[in-house]
């Protein structure tokens, strides 16, 4: 049998987990994607959007999440991830084929014969959005553009991007390319905990020894907190963009998809995000007020602990609350370290789950032998 211990809280006091009362919260609603949201208005001309915490994984709003859109350049970003993480030397030089050149749309300006890094090329991918480095990566990195594709959708069932097909590494329209912004959501997570990525893409502009190349991203210019993103257009998408903000130790990526107005509408669900949301934290040394009873063992009880880090975003007026699902009871011996159950953050009324974790035995309780003499011939 289980029992759930709620630990009603909004604030941690040291290293322990305390009951608390329940600050007052106001109303309290549900988005789409299941995420508790604050009763501040919060809207988008974007025909589909959504806002993700970076460290959390926590979606926070969406609008027509899922709803699979063409998405144009912002493709560009799984083409960067999946260079970056196959190519081992990015600074090796390679030289230019004929076929790489003369793509449609924007471009760096690849040259027949040129001498150029792979480096350079990504950040003509994503500061200039060059369909002929996208073409030209895709083939030094998989053979072939039809090859480097296959990559592209291992990469994003990886993600967990189920509403996704890859059918070119540009985003150049094709009945069979398309995402959504939940998944391109998931896409900016992976990319965004790349360091070489989060470097290219929040350059303003570059100059290497044959070009200068400036980020077409206003955002970076526009907006302090951004930390870099990639825009994208085509008739069948639209205006599209995905960037990255970070402040005061949180980090948010904001997908609209289809948008007339995303530099100024960006912006403000930025601002909804950081100033309507907040992480809470509980470390692995956190000991949870919370005894197990032990059975035939030299103490009566055992407390837990979380097994590691877990960080929750919640919103900063609502309530919530702390709930551990564990054993009623355990046999001695109890040994510290080994799992006892899962703790939960959820909304105060239990319905949503924003974060949860493993718990642990905190100490280890060894068996008293009369007690358990009397447990097995039944002497209580």
């Amino acid at each position: 049998m289980k029992r759930i211990f709620s630990l009603l809280a909004a604030v941690f006091l040291s290293a322990t987990v305390l009951l608390q009362p329940i600050i007052p919260a106001k109303a309290v609603g549900l988005q789409e994607s299941g995420a508790v949201q604050t009763s501040a208005a919060i809207s988008t001309s974007a025909k589909a959007s959504a806002i993700i915490d970076l460290d959390t994984g926590s979606f926070i709003f969406t609008k027509n999440a899922d709803e699979r859109l063409a998405i144009a350049s912002t493709t560009k970003i799984m083409t960067a991830l999946c260079v970056i993480e196959r190519e081992a030397d990015l600074s090796r030089i390679v030289t230019v084929k004929p076929e790489w050149t003369g793509i449609e749309g924007s471009s760096m300006y690849l040259k027949p014969e040129e001498r150029i890094s792979i480096s350079d090329m990504l950040y003509g991918l994503l500061l200039c959005s060059g369909n002929d480095a996208a073409v030209a990566l895709a083939a030094i990195t998989a053979g072939s553009v039809h090859e480097f594709c296959g990559v592209m959708n291992e990469k994003a069932k990886q993600l967990g991007m189920t509403n996704s097909h890859f059918a070119n590494p540009n985003g150049l329209p094709d009945g069979e390319h398309f995402s959504t912004a939940r998944d391109m959501a998931l896409l900016a997570k992976a990319a965004f905990a790349n360091k070489k990525f989060v470097e290219i893409t929040s350059a303003k502009t570059i100059t290497t020894d044959t070009r200068t190349m400036k980020n077409h991203n206003k955002l970076l210019w526009n907006m302090e907190e951004c930390i870099g993103g990639k825009t994208g257009y085509t008739d069948a998408a639209g205006r599209c963009l995905v960037s990255a903000a970070e402040r005061d130790g949180m980090r948010f990526a904001v997908v609209t998809l289809n948008c007339h107005d995303h530099w100024n509408e960006q912006p403000k669900l930025y601002e909804y995000a950081f100033s309507g949301f907040s992480h809470i934290e509980i470390t692995k040394k956190t000991e949870i007020e919370a005894q197990i009873a032990v059975i035939s063992g030299k103490e009566a009880t055992v407390s837990v602990r979380a097994r590691g880090k877990i960080v929750a975003t919640v919103p900063k007026t609502a309530e919530y609350k702390f709930s551990l699902s564990a054993e009623n009871f355990v046999y001695a011996p109890v040994y510290k370290g080994k799992s006892a159950g899962k703790l939960y953050v959820t909304d105060a009324q239990g319905k949503e789950i924003f974060a949860e974790v493993g718990v642990e035995f905190a100490h280890s309780v060894g068996v008293d032998a009369k007690a358990r003499r009397r447990l097995i011939f039944g002497l209580f």
